[in-house]
Formats: structure tokens, sequence, C-alpha cells
């Protein structure tokens, strides 16, 4: 009596688990992606419907806004300058190739060019792409580019080229980290309640 019991629980249980499981798949079938403008729609649909307050709703919504022109001119023309005076340092400390200024110039010109254009591709039509991968995406990105560069330019290898590329890439990765943490930081301490707690 007691084993037909037992066995009735735990025919309950799987039947249990099996329901939780397929609800599950029916929730993940019904998520449905918005656009802010039919968030903003649903928002006042609710508020009308149910009655809500502005301030019973809580919701971050995160942009990427455009900055101003004159501070993505200022950005780009550092970053030019920030990957061009690396190439130097590391030329003249690794010698990498024939130390030609204007082939040097060329080739950082053409390099941050091309990581900046798929970068702003990418941001601006894969924006959920660059968030989910954290950004690890720009790094075959800047390898490409990288390489690009170097054959457009027509570049004499020396003995350290393979260095020169793994340095340079670390070193740009590291200012990229430390530049997307700052301002991920700002952004933080712009939403109220954010990450520390202003």
């Amino acid at each position: 009596m007691e084993n037909n019991k037992n066995k009735q629980d735990l025919n309950k249980e799987k039947q249990k688990g099996q329901d939780d499981k397929k609800q599950e798949e029916q929730n993940e079938d019904k998520k449905v992606i918005l656009t802010p403008e039919e968030l903003n729609d649903f928002l006042e649909e609710l508020k009308e419907k149910y009655n809500i307050g502005e301030e019973n709703i809580k919701i971050v919504k995160i942009e990427r806004k455009k900055p101003p022109l004159k501070i993505l001119i200022v950005s780009f023309l550092l970053s030019y300058l920030f990957d061009f005076l690396l190439i130097i340092a590391l030329n003249g400390y690794l010698g990498f190739t024939t130390y030609n200024i204007w082939k040097l110039l060329l080739f950082s010109v053409i390099f941050s060019t091309l990581e900046l254009l798929i970068r702003e591709i990418l941001m601006r039509f894969f924006p959920k792409l660059m968030f989910y991968s954290l950004g690890t995406i720009l790094i075959p990105i800047s390898i490409s580019a990288l390489l690009l560069a170097w054959w457009i330019t027509g570049l004499e290898a020396k003995d350290n080229y393979a260095l020169f590329f793994i340095i340079f890439l670390i070193l740009r990765l590291i200012m990229n980290v430390l530049l997307m943490k700052r301002n991920r930081d700002k952004m933080f301490n712009q939403i109220k309640g954010g990450r520390n707690g202003k």
C-alpha cells in the first residue's frame, strides 16, 4: 500500500516537472522584443488600464547617445594619435619594419580608419552582438584591420613583426577596456540608484 502511494507521489512529481518545463518553453516562445516606441505605448496602455501612477513604474533605459560632433572628432583624433605613437614607439623598440615615417603614418591611418568603420557598423546594425560579446568581437576585427593595413601599405617585415602584432593588440585592448570601464561607470552614475547607489 505504501509502495503504491510512493509511486503515485513520484508520478505526480514527474508530471509536475514536465508541466513546469512546458510552461517554461511557452514563456520562452512568448518573449517579445519591443522597440522604444512600442515600450512607451505599452506602458501608457498599462497606466490607463490599471490606473498605475508614474512613480510605481521603474524602468531603466540605456540608450546609446550620439556624442556631439566636437567630442566625436576629438575622440577620433586621439585614437589616431595614440595608434601612431604606439606604432612609432614599438618600431623604435622592436624594429619590426624599416623606419619610414610616411609609411608608418599611412599604416596607422588605414588601420585606425578600418577599425573605427567596422566598429561603428557593428554598433549601428548589430548592437546586441557588441553587447553580448562584451566587446570581444573587436579582437578579430582589430587583427583583420591590422593585417589589411600591413598589406595595403606594403611594409617590409623584419624579425620582430609577430611580436609587434601581439604587443600592439594587447596594449590597444588594455586601452579600450579602460575607456569602456570609464564610460560604463559614467553611465551607471547617471542612472538613479545605479551601481554605486547614488
